[in-house]
């Protein structure tokens, strides 16, 4: 079970729309999103008919599923939207524009905003210039070699895996800060060059090329562009140290970078946004690592069976902590900070010298039991908002999470 509570927990009805917080979770009738709207949640729209969507400056989001299976269905975007979801339009949208094979959903200012999908497939994509969003599944089937995207795109969302691309060129200075999963993954790709904006780059199961080119630093490879080569770290391979600091332009820490090394202490740089799934999974000697203040998402099992790890603090940047994060770990103490959001499932599954878990008020999502079979656990408070999931089970010596106003 899992409990989402939005800032407030207001749940409230307008213009035929279930508000919770800023966010529109369902829509009954009428087609107008009230302002103040920020997040149109998974499915919100979905199997609607006759639909003519406008979207208000405030969107910023438009989740999962927003409006699939809707018939007759026309949309305006906004220019401030900056995310957008898998599956979220139907499989017919009117007015859409055309560029080079590809259609495209308009914003108030551009024709281009968002590349929807490829008429065909082709292995010769050109993305125009003007385009801001590039929407999931676009480059599926399609046998891409290269990618050159514009400087104006801020997201390509995730894709089935291209197996056949070779090159992925982003510029520099371009806005470029997501990139889903699918699109790196190939076993082909050789030369990927990122905008000094990336923030995010999500792998099905870390980086599969063995041809990719990189920069070698201080025993560690990376990928960036030419004035910021080390952006992102792919992977640790010759670090004969018990101890390693990251280059003090790294963003990104990918999937499986340190997957097993013997490294007794990481220096994580300030800057340092995403700590990726499995980062550092099966590093049993780490003893010291400090999570630096500009960090916002640690992924799942980053610090999975990291038995010699004792003490941690999670700080307040951190949107985000995913499942399973020090699962198996020996961690005995740890800090979350006032300012961290969610938190994902079975964090602590395992860990026996866990004493103490305090979660801050300022937590609004938990997606699970956090404790499982955590035999020195003694003490779990929790705000009150969250009495109604089972945070432990199997933990023999917590007698009773303590709630908190």
């Amino acid at each position: 079970s899992s409990i989402t509570v939005e800032e407030g927990g207001v749940l409230s009805v307008s213009q035929g729309a279930l508000l919770k917080g800023d966010v529109l979770v369902r829509s009954f009738s009428g087609s107008e999103i009230p302002e103040g709207v920020r997040v149109i949640g998974s499915g919100a729209f979905a199997g609607r008919k006759g639909l003519k969507i406008k979207l208000p400056s405030s969107v910023k989001r438009i989740n999962d599923r927003a409006f699939d299976s809707c018939s007759s269905f026309s949309v305006k975007l906004n220019d401030e939207l900056s995310w957008v979801g898998e599956d979220v339009f139907p499989k017919t949208v009117k007015n859409v524009k055309e560029y080079e094979g590809g259609l495209y959903i308009s914003s108030e200012t551009n024709p281009y905003f968002l590349l929807w999908k490829l008429k065909e497939n082709t292995a010769n994509v050109k993305i125009h210039p003007q385009t801001v969003i590039i929407g999931a599944h676009v480059f599926d089937d399609t046998g891409v070699e290269e990618l050159k995207i514009p400087a104006r795109v801020k997201q390509v969302g995730r894709s089935a895996t291209l197996s056949s691309l070779r090159s992925f060129i982003s510029l520099s200075d371009g806005d470029l800060k997501e990139i889903g999963e699918g699109i790196l993954d190939g076993e082909k790709i050789k030369t990927v060059k990122l905008s000094s904006a990336i923030s995010t780059i999500e792998l099905a199961d870390g980086i599969n090329s063995k041809s990719l080119r990189t920069h070698l630093y201080d025993g560690a490879r990376y990928i960036g562009n030419k004035d910021s080569p080390c952006l992102v770290l792919v992977r640790a391979e010759s670090i004969r140290k018990k101890s390693f600091k990251t280059h003090e332009q790294t963003k990104i820490i990918l999937d499986y970078a340190f997957d097993g090394h013997r490294l007794e202490k990481i220096e994580l740089n300030e800057g340092l946004i995403r700590i990726s799934n499995h980062a550092f999974d099966g590093c049993e000697d780490l003893r010291e690592v400090t999570l630096p203040s500009t960090l916002r998402y640690l992924g799942s099992s980053a610090f999975y069976w990291c038995k010699s790890l004792e003490e941690i603090t999670i700080p307040s940047s951190v949107d985000e902590i995913g499942s399973y994060a020090f699962s198996m770990s020996g961690v005995k103490r740890v800090t979350i900070e006032e300012g961290v959001k969610i938190l994902g499932s079975s964090l602590f599954d395992n860990d026996d010298d866990l004493e103490e878990l305090v979660i801050p008020s300022s937590v609004i999502g938990i997606h699970g039991s956090l404790c499982y079979e955590c035999a020195s656990l003694k003490k779990l408070s929790a705000p009150a908002k969250f009495k109604y999931i089972k945070l432990s089970y199997c933990c023999d010596n917590l007698d009773e999470v303590e709630y908190y106003e």
